[in-house]
């Protein structure tokens, strides 16, 4: 299968994954930044804009299994949200392919227990999920509000947000109903301590989808992982906070490392 994928610009190979219920325009702004010092490769996921649904069940498999055409050795990778799940997952199982890995507004487990209490409750992912049932449109224009609620810039960065969900089409209701199951089902916690390759969480103090305190656990647990927190932003800094986003990334890749 051949996901639909924006590139833009020269030079060392980064790949862009989204989160949930968008699509590669969410990146455009930040990739064309980029594209100044790389060759920036932005997909739809499988299920998203104007990429076919994978082969099979939407599972963490197949998906990874799509990605591999794109995430080839020596590719930098930034992951953000449920994108940043996927990178995770590929990170840990192909960490020879992966030089660098940063992962923006993600969690290692999206659902809240007892050994992980820096997630949601699963009664929000299971509200989610009746309501996509219901009507997923509304479903999603709800998601995306919670994405930026809190932080700077929250209604323009609203309203970005609901144009791009539309432009490369809209996501198949299958493909939301797989991602769901993906964010309530898999935990990489356990696993967190076997990412070897250097990495850098980037994440929001105002996110009220995957709370800051998801990411400082996460990178005591990740060898020598680096972390950057961005006051004032909440789910999206790299939509809030775009250069100062785009100097830290290219400063962990190529430069001192942060």
């Amino acid at each position: 299968m051949s996901l639909q994928v924006m590139t833009l610009g020269a030079g060392p190979q980064l790949v862009l994954l989204h989160g949930w219920g968008l699509n590669s325009q969410v990146w455009l702004e930040t990739a064309e930044l980029l594209a100044k010092n790389f060759q920036v490769v932005v997909p739809d996921l499988p299920g998203h804009g104007g990429s076919p649904m994978p082969a099979g069940a939407y599972t963490v498999e197949n998906i990874l299994a799509d990605l591999e055409e794109l995430i080839t050795p020596g590719v930098f990778v930034v992951g953000w949200s449920l994108g940043g799940l996927f990178a995770l997952r590929f990170a840990l199982s192909q960490p020879q392919n992966i030089p660098r890995l940063i992962l923006v507004g993600a969690n290692a487990q999206f659902v809240k227990t007892d050994q992980w209490p820096y997630a949601m409750p699963a009664s929000v992912l299971q509200g989610f999920a009746q309501g996509l049932e219901k009507d997923y449109k509304a479903t999603l224009q709800r998601f995306l509000a919670l994405q930026s609620r809190g932080g700077d810039g929250s209604r323009e960065t609203i309203r970005l947000l609901r144009q791009r969900v539309e432009q490369n089409g809209l996501p198949r209701l299958q493909a939301l109903r797989g991602g769901l199951r993906i964010l309530e089902q898999q935990s990489c916690v356990e696993l967190l301590p076997n990412l070897l390759c250097p990495s850098l969480i980037m994440h929001g103090r105002l996110d009220t989808l995957v709370p800051v305190q998801a990411a400082e656990a996460m990178v005591k647990r990740i060898p020598g992982a680096k972390l950057s927190i961005f006051e004032r932003s909440a789910h999206a800094p790299f939509l809030t906070h775009r250069e100062e986003f785009v100097q830290q990334v290219e400063s962990f890749l190529l430069g001192d490392g942060l």
